[in-house]
């Protein structure tokens, strides 16, 4: 019997269980912020500020293993120094496990600058996604998460048939195949996480609560994270809709603050938390973590988030008592945090 196969008797027997799989690409996110303007071409604007941080996928796995949730990786990293320096921050993470990170020679991580100005940010990238990883990690996890943007691994729905919360995202795309795309794979997914951006898109609809509405079934939970207005859920086609008010910041950058938001609602829910206090709890780790440069950089450790509670209204105590929960001392269930297969194509 495969080992593998989270299903199988021997796996249940013999395979570590995590609270949190994260499935997709690591970005390395170079952010220089505090410019009054964008320089004119052949001229040169200095930033105030500056952050180096792990980004993509990463903004998500690390948000869950410092609020306390034991997590682990599926990705690719590449043999360049970019790819140096993520691995670098993904291994200062303890409850991050990266066994499951393949090392490819001839990779290169994607690389983003990113410039926060006006309450909005831009970004100039370089490289490619990741491809889909083809087998399946030997881990069993409570709750997983997958870019449907990056394409669904063939192996997921064996971990949704032995009991894994498959959340997702969409990574909105100008192509007009997009929004078929996306919903070619919402009927194996339990949990949907988007912007508003993505939302109106995906719909056609303006109102949020209507596109929220129109994406959620009978087994499947929305969730429209709205920036500084907080997030709104619905918990099936039929539930009544849930509105989370995020606490006020002095927000300094919003980079991953979305996929942080989703990192800590994985946490909450890996502990049997209800859909409306994770989300509580999400919602306050992002606008903790806006107040900070950089997405998995500026992600809130349950120290901070409980000091972010104790001054907050609204979501506060939802919030702080899921961080109690999620203070426990704990160590990674898995093998090592630093082992990593090497891979090469020719």
């Amino acid at each position: 019997m495969d080992s593998g196969n989270p299903g199988s008797d021997t796996a249940e027997a013999t395979v570590p269980t995590v609270q949190a799989l994260f499935v997709g690409t690591v970005f390395l996110d170079i952010v220089l912020a505090g410019m009054p303007r964008l320089p004119r071409p052949g001229a040169e604007e200095w930033a105030d500020e500056r952050a180096v941080s792990v980004g993509g996928i990463a903004n998500t796995a690390v948000a869950a293993a410092r609020l306390g949730a034991t997590s682990a990786l599926v990705s690719t990293l590449g043999a360049d120094d970019f790819s140096g320096l993520a691995l670098k921050h993904l291994q200062a993470e303890p409850l991050l496990d990266l066994s499951n990170v393949t090392l490819q020679a001839e990779r290169e991580i994607p690389l983003t600058v990113v410039v926060p100005m006006a309450g909005e940010r831009m970004f100039l990238s370089h490289g490619s996604l990741a491809q889909p990883a083809q087998h399946a990690p030997d881990v069993r996890a409570r709750t997983m998460f997958v870019a449907l943007n990056d394409g669904m691994p063939t192996w997921v729905g064996k971990f949704r048939e032995a009991g894994t919360l498959v959340v997702a995202g969409v990574g909105w795309d100008e192509d007009p195949a997009w929004p078929r795309q996306v919903r070619g794979y919402l009927d194996t997914v339990d949990m949907l996480v988007l912007n508003a951006a993505e939302a109106h898109h995906l719909t056609g609809e303006q109102d949020l609560e209507t596109a929220a509405r129109q994406l959620a079934s009978p087994t499947r939970s929305v969730v429209v994270t709205c920036g500084p207005y907080g997030a709104i859920a619905v918990g099936n086609s039929a539930a009544a809709t849930i509105h989370v008010q995020a606490p006020a910041v002095a927000a300094k950058d919003t980079t991953g603050a979305g996929d942080v938001l989703v990192g800590a609602l994985m946490a909450a829910t890996s502990i049997g938390e209800n859909l409306e206090d994770s989300l509580a709890f999400a919602v306050t780790a992002a606008a903790d973590a806006t107040t900070r440069l950089g997405g998995a950089r500026a992600a809130p450790d349950l120290s901070q988030l409980l000091e972010r509670s104790s001054t907050a209204s609204g979501a506060s105590l939802s919030a702080a008592r899921i961080a109690q929960r999620l203070r426990a001392p704990k160590t990674s269930p898995l093998a090592t945090t630093s082992a990593l297969t090497e891979e090469s194509h020719p």
